[in-house]
């Protein structure tokens, strides 16, 4: 019940297999994983964590799969025969790791080849949520091409997956984080040269370091989610300054030029051009003691039409701290109740809005901006709402 393959066309799952064909049999099908007792204390920063696996054979052909993070709750639950009990879990990362997988030369090997990449940022993103507790599971998804077929707990109790994680009791990470659309250099984000690829690494590595002020993202296309999540955001948990609109080589802020090098937070993550697979949020901000700023984006295509609050909400931004938006546009924002653009929730959570533009949708007849249960709103400069 920790490891287990889906059928991508059918949703069936079976938990039993002595193989795990990574990932294609017949046709495609998607890993699940899951690893118990996890035993990291609270706020521990993620230095390293790898799968290993075992080859039951060798296999070579291009091969290439995603690997996605499951972070809490019912998530990382065992799992069972029901139909997509492996896809179906709501509650995955929002970063990703991408695997080329080397051709296995053979049955019973357990090398650097049958290693994945870095997977810190998935089990960081995992140990740094709210609900985590020291001894909770751990759980991963892989989907791709190609086939390399490998030991589950069934086939071989020693073969079988292994997560190897290293960590410290505190991040000594400090100052500003570089993100740039494809990455750069080691990618670690400590300079423009060594950009880090996605928004969303950012995010978690300043989750877990306190001493990170700010995140200065280049110009480019930013997505909520890499496997057409629609219940994915970009998640700020605490007060951090996150400025958009750079070309790479500024040394302040007052250098950029946002029209000329816009950056944008995308929520446009499935078909491209169809409103209805967007995302239901692009930011989601939760910093109670802290103010965040978010300075310099374009913010457009989410669709806040989910089944249930508060994803039928805030499509643009879902507060539940204090925020200042500054230099933002909002365009294409869709939703089916007021505060469809922002939604502000709980006392306390208030927001500045300096020099922002709304561009709305006339067909869309609620609210845009709304602010309930204590929530309040006040404006510095100029806002723009255009029709």
């Amino acid at each position: 019940s920790d490891d287990a393959e889906e059928l991508a066309w059918t949703g069936a799952v079976n938990p039993y297999s002595e193989v795990l064909e990574i990932s294609e049999s017949d046709t495609t099908q998607l890993i699940g994983l899951r690893f118990t007792g996890a035993s990291i204390p609270n706020g521990s920063y993620i230095t390293s964590a790898r799968l290993q696996f075992t080859s039951s054979e060798a296999s070579s052909g291009p091969a290439e799969v995603l690997i996605t993070g499951l972070s809490l709750g019912s998530s990382v639950a065992p799992f069972n025969t029901a139909n997509y009990n492996i896809s179906g879990r709501t509650t995955k990362t929002g970063n990703h790791v991408s695997w080329e997988i080397p051709p296995w030369t053979g049955p019973g090997v357990n090398g650097p080849d049958q290693q994945t990449p870095d997977l810190s940022l998935l089990v960081q993103e995992a140990v740094s949520g709210n609900s985590w507790q020291p001894g909770n599971a751990l759980g991963f998804i892989l989907r791709g091409t190609g086939v390399r077929k490998a030991w589950s707990f069934e086939g071989d109790h020693e073969g079988a997956p292994k997560l190897i994680i290293t960590y410290d009791s505190t991040c000594n990470r400090s100052g500003r984080l570089y993100v740039a659309e494809g990455g750069a250099g080691l990618m670690d984000g400590s300079a423009w040269e060594h950009a880090l690829p996605h928004l969303q690494q950012a995010l978690t590595i300043a989750s877990a370091c306190p001493d990170i002020e700010e995140i200065w993202v280049k110009e480019g296309t930013y997505r909520t989610s890499l496997v057409d999540d629609r219940t994915q955001s970009f998640v700020i948990q605490r007060g951090i300054r996150i400025l958009g609109g750079f070309d790479g080589s500024e040394t302040s802020p007052g250098e950029r030029d946002l029209i000329a090098h816009p950056s944008y937070l995308e929520g446009d993550i499935g078909i491209p051009g169809d409103s209805l697979d967007n995302a239901y949020h692009l930011l989601v901000t939760s910093a109670p003691a802290d103010t965040i700023l978010v300075d310099g984006f374009r913010c457009r295509n989410a669709l806040a039409n989910g089944p249930a609050f508060p994803e039928n909400v805030g499509g643009g931004v879902y507060n539940m701290g204090k925020l200042h938006l500054r230099n933002v546009v909002f365009e294409n924002i869709q939703g089916t109740f007021d505060g469809y653009i922002l939604f502000s929730f709980l006392s306390g959570s208030d927001v500045i809005m300096e020099d922002c533009t709304l561009i709305m949708d006339e067909s869309v007849p609620f609210v845009p901006v709304y602010n309930i249960s204590g929530a309040q709103l006040r404006v510095l400069g100029n806002v723009w709402m255009v029709r």
